[in-house]
């Protein structure tokens, strides 16, 4: 337990503080720029990568291939949130290598964090549920650090993106119980994020996002009274 809690709390730290700090500090420095922030990145995850193997426990982090079998019913549907990011590559939207590289070092770091890290906190000592519930609303609430933004809309945008990290978080977490892993996860988490990262137009952004959380929301809302349908946690009428 303990150790889980010093993980958690190292790799949101570095997430959150060390890699903005460090890209900031390069951020005029152009070519240069771009090449430390890919490799802080690369450090980054590897440095997680590795404090996850000190504590010996990569299947109980999510890190491995999981059991898919029989549950592509449920992983598949997960592709229709980057699919709902598609109207964007026709707004402008600018996918370049930096935000591709970007889009995945999120899609690990915050995979690793939340169904990674804080999952297995969770799961430790309440058991599963309430993970898939905690560490849900956790990546939920962490994207009110959008609120430090600009913009006419940032408040209604941060709101927004709250409640549907909440929902996306809800059916990533149901895949991770159901796999053991955060394979599946990782993967759409970068591709929401590519197309996402890369939009560089925000006429839209209200229209977009308010009907992206709706469909996130019943989405998330499906995948989590499903499971606990699943595991007998709700009773079904006879």
């Amino acid at each position: 337990m303990k150790s889980n809690i010093i993980s958690t709390v190292i790799m949101t730290f570095l997430y959150l503080v060390v890699y903005p700090m460090i890209c900031s500090f390069f951020a005029d420095f152009k070519t240069v720029s771009t090449i430390i922030n890919l490799a802080v990145m690369a450090l980054m995850i590897v440095f997680s990568l590795v404090r996850i193997h000190d504590v010996k426990d990569f299947k109980g982090y999510g890190v491995c291939a999981g059991d898919n079998a029989g549950k592509m019913k449920l992983i598949l549907p997960l592709f229709i949130m980057p699919i709902m990011n598609v109207p964007y590559l026709f707004m402008g939207a600018n996918v370049t290598p930096m935000v591709t590289a970007s889009a995945i070092y999120v899609g690990i770091m915050e995979e690793l964090i939340f169904r990674g890290c804080v999952y297995k906190l969770v799961d430790d000592r309440w058991g599963e549920h309430k993970a898939i519930v905690f560490s849900s609303i956790a990546f939920g609430l962490i994207h009110l650090i959008n609120l430090s933004g600009s913009g006419k809309y940032i408040v209604y945008l941060t709101i927004l993106q709250v409640f549907y990290a909440c929902a996306i978080g809800f059916a990533f977490a149901v895949v991770r119980a159901r796999t053991g892993s955060i394979l599946f996860p990782v993967i759409v988490h970068a591709l929401v994020d590519i197309i996402g990262m890369a939009d560089e137009n925000k006429k839209f952004d209200v229209i977009f996002d308010s009907c992206a959380c709706v469909v996130l929301i019943a989405f998330g809302t499906v995948y989590y009274v499903k499971y606990r349908k699943e595991t007998g946690r709700i009773e079904t009428a006879a």
